[in-house]
């Protein structure tokens, strides 16, 4: 079967790392019947509660990750396109009226006001040499002997000395130019940012703490955790990312506050599943609005790279977007993924109590909080369909922290926490000093933790089935031993290839060195018949003598 690309309901929403939608689909139908009992105990981005539902399955998923439960309840919710799209614009005309003149810009052609699409913009420095101020445009890269462009290396406009940019802090940016379209005359260009858009930038940022006084708005003021593995992969605090909106220039994190309290002064207006999805609208919008974007000629004409990488990579030339473009297209991304919820199901009833679902007064539950701690009856589910974190592939419950600042105040993650704790993962970054590192040690006893309430919840002969792939052999063993060491039983012929999908072949990610393409899937038994004769770790080193991944 070949992989195919998500479909619409899953690009309402950025998640990591989602799994093809059609390979799940396949293997509902091939391991369940309808209306049989599925429970994803790594329900990430919602691939399985999303399927689940389209093949008529009544589906349990939970996630320790308050972001990744979010998306998944949201992207389920019985809405209408119309309504929500009456709010914004409400949202989108107030929003104008308070900000436009910020988004706009001189037309070069025929002089009159243009729509700002974005400006790409460089961060300002202080020379380590001459303490002046320099930046970080590709024009001030230092080059080698042939003229090519040194990475991470650049000369300081004054002094001309050669400085690294990993260890000089960022202290603002400025407009190196300006992609505009004029609906007057037609011209969709370049331009060099004039005078006046100068003036407006600088002011902007000089009234931003006005802004936010006189407005009433509440821009996240959480630092990004010194001890975090991206923290040190990322080298934010060395270039002088302490706070996670430092992570937006000045106007797009005011103007993105600004959208959540239009959409607050709304809420007595919107039904809680309205509210709730309009804040996964706002939410998907916080991916395009950050500096994590970049813009290359040969790459996708030009236009803006959003969050491209599983990491806080953060460009030293960078995107600065139009958030009222962007909100328009994530309301079209919004409107398409309904339209596709549509054709799958209808009428479908949530419980917050999974075993609403056993007892099927409900058809779905998303559950928030450790899986092993779940409280699901024993014995009552008849697939366990998921998706294991693949060891240090990506660090999940950081990255989400991004989207989680500006959302944890909600409601729906009423005391909530992330509890990075009982996350199931690896980190890359190995200190020794640092009791929160996560080693293979920790991976494989949380994992099993995760899989002993799994096989405890499934019914006798029922299935655990999940895909996994890794370069790092480690990953392999403690997935493999973790399932043996709570029982469940493996057949030789139990493991199957899939291919990866086509159109993310060439992602940033997966052109990182160590990330494998495709992905294996085992089906594991939860058996009458137990031979006790091996010890797990003996049945995963047999298992790996025959087995050889293609990935190590």
């Amino acid at each position: 079967m070949s992989a195919k690309g998500h479909t619409q309901i899953y690009k309402i929403h950025k998640y990591f790392a989602r799994r093809p939608h059609n390979v799940f689909a396949a293997l509902i139908e091939q391991y369940s019947d309808e209306n049989s009992l599925i429970y994803d105990c790594f329900g990430g981005g919602g691939v399985t509660l999303i399927e689940g539902l389209s093949k008529n399955r009544r589906v349990i998923s939970s996630d320790i990750n308050p972001i990744a439960s979010f998306i998944q309840y949201c992207q389920v919710l019985p809405v209408t396109y119309e309504r929500i799209e009456t709010f914004f614009y409400e949202i989108e005309k107030e929003t104008i009226q308070t900000f436009g003149r910020f988004l706009n810009t001189e037309c070069e052609s025929c002089g009159k006001d243009a729509h700002v699409r974005w400006a790409i913009r460089t961060y300002e420095v202080t020379c380590p040499y001459c303490a002046s101020s320099t930046f970080l445009n590709n024009s001030s890269k230092d080059k080698n002997g042939k003229g090519k462009s040194i990475a991470g290396s650049y000369k300081c406009n004054n002094c001309n000395q050669v400085f690294k940019s990993v260890n000089a802090k960022r202290q603002g940016s400025k407009i190196l130019k300006i992609r505009f379209r004029c609906k007057h005359c037609k011209t969709h260009t370049d331009k060099i940012p004039s005078s006046k858009d100068i003036k407006a930038s600088v002011q902007f940022e000089k009234n931003e703490g006005n802004y936010i006084r006189k407005l009433g708005l509440n821009i996240p003021s959480d630092n990004i955790p010194e001890h975090w593995d991206r923290q040190k992969e990322d080298c934010l605090n060395s270039k002088g990312f302490i706070k996670f909106r430092q992570l937006f220039t000045p106007r797009n994190r005011v103007i993105s506050a600004f959208l959540f309290k239009a959409l607050e002064t709304r809420r007595k207006e919107m039904t809680d599943d309205e509210f709730n999805f309009s804040l996964m609208i706002l939410s998907s919008l916080l991916r395009y609005t950050n500096n994590m974007n970049f813009s290359t000629e040969n790459w996708m004409d030009g236009r803006p790279v959003a969050w491209s990488k599983h990491a806080f990579w953060t460009p030293n030339e960078f995107v600065e977007s139009n958030p009222l473009e962007y909100l328009r297209n994530r309301l079209k991304a919004a409107k398409s993924g309904l339209k596709d919820q549509k054709t799958r199901f209808n009428s479908k009833v949530f419980s917050p109590s999974p075993n609403d679902v056993v007892k099927k007064t409900a058809d779905y539950s998303v559950y928030m909080g450790d899986s092993s701690k779940i409280p699901l009856k024993d014995n009552s589910v008849d697939l366990v369909l998921t998706d294991p974190p693949y060891g240090s592939n990506v660090q999940y419950g950081e990255l989400c922290y991004f989207w989680y600042v500006w959302l944890k105040k909600y409601s729906f993650f009423k005391d909530t926490k992330f509890d990075f704790a009982n996350e199931v993962l690896v980190h890359r970054k190995q200190i020794a000093q640092n009791s929160a590192t996560k080693t293979y040690e920790d991976y494989i006893a949380i994992l099993t933790k995760v899989f002993k309430k799994a096989y405890k919840t499934l019914k006798l002969n029922g299935l655990l089935v999940f895909t996994f792939n890794n370069k790092d052999e480690r990953a392999w063993h403690s997935v493999v031993e973790a399932a043996y060491q709570v029982g469940f039983t493996l057949d030789r012929d139990a493991v199957a290839y899939q291919g990866p999908i086509n159109a993310y072949r060439d992602t940033s990610h997966q052109r990182y060195e160590g990330t494998p393409q495709g992905d294996y899937i085992f089906s594991f038994r939860k058996s009458s018949t137990v031979t006790l004769s091996d010890t797990a770790s003996t049945k995963t080193k047999k298992f790996f003598k025959t087995f050889k991944p293609l990935s190590i």
